[in-house]
């Protein structure tokens, strides 16, 4: 079965990847804040590989989750360090990582039972201490955005809702803010402003859906607000004893 084809078999501009990058540096400067040099980073969903390339460069171990294939390669190719799967469930039984992360992946989660167990498997493989980082749409600012530019939206997102989910699998929330494209704090607002005037929803209600403005539509979904949420794992506590004493230690031997 096809996995995010639609994705992948796009073209980009060189602005678009320019963006794309300049957000997962981005990113990876945030998680930087709670994880040291060196640790151990599992990406689920590394796409075109913009934050994983951030995350070599900054000197972490990085493991990446993929689960389109074509991606995969493309990956593999750059010299990642990728396994082809999809989450979850998770391809191994016994890894653990000091992060776990995931650039719009929440939302793509089929159901909220889906993405319960999508949160409560990452936080089995973070080590005592570990960090797991999300980085979504917001709906409030996306509305029906959310769904219009993508159809594998099917779980909405929003901070307040992910910080809820973290609590309530056991995550302490550490962190949360909202980010317009590569853009974070008060430097966001002129993007979000001018965003405003995008043209893609006039160009769609005057030419209908059959003559998509994909660039404008790509445009406006850059710059929309999103929000990064970090939770921390205890290392202390009844379910981290009994994590500990349960957890075997080993590495996958091969990809799913």
């Amino acid at each position: 079965m096809a996995f995010f084809d639609h994705f992948f078999g796009g073209s980009t501009t060189r602005l678009g990847r320019w963006f794309s990058a300049a957000s997962g540096r981005g990113f990876v400067r945030q998680i930087g804040k709670f994880v040291q040099p060196g640790a151990r980073i599992l990406e689920i969903g590394p796409g075109r590989g913009h934050a994983a390339a951030a995350c070599v460069r900054m000197g972490y171990e990085y493991l990446g989750i993929e689960g389109n294939a074509a991606a995969c390669d493309e990956l593999r190719a750059r010299r990642l360090n990728v396994i082809h799967a999809i989450v979850p469930p998770f391809p191994f039984s016994d890894e653990q990582f000091d992060c776990i992360c995931a650039v719009h992946v929440l939302e793509h989660m089929p159901s909220p039972g889906v993405a319960d167990e999508f949160v409560a498997g990452a936080i089995a493989h973070l080590a005592p201490g570990g960090i797991m980082a999300i980085c979504s749409p917001e709906l409030r600012s996306w509305g029906i955005n959310f769904w219009r530019g993508d159809h594998t939206h099917t779980f909405p997102t929003w901070a307040y809702q992910t910080m809820s989910m973290f609590h309530d699998h056991g995550l302490v929330p550490e962190y949360c803010t909202s980010v317009s494209g590569p853009f974070a704090g008060v430097a966001r607002y002129p993007f979000l402003i001018a965003n405003k005037l995008n043209p893609w929803n006039v160009v769609e209600s005057l030419f209908g859906p059959t003559l998509p403005p994909r660039r404008l539509r790509k445009l406006k979904t850059t710059f929309l607000e999103c929000f990064v949420v970090v939770g921390k794992k205890p290392t202390s506590g009844p379910g981290v004893a009994a994590e500990q004493s349960q957890a075997p230690q080993g590495i996958p031997a091969a990809d799913a």
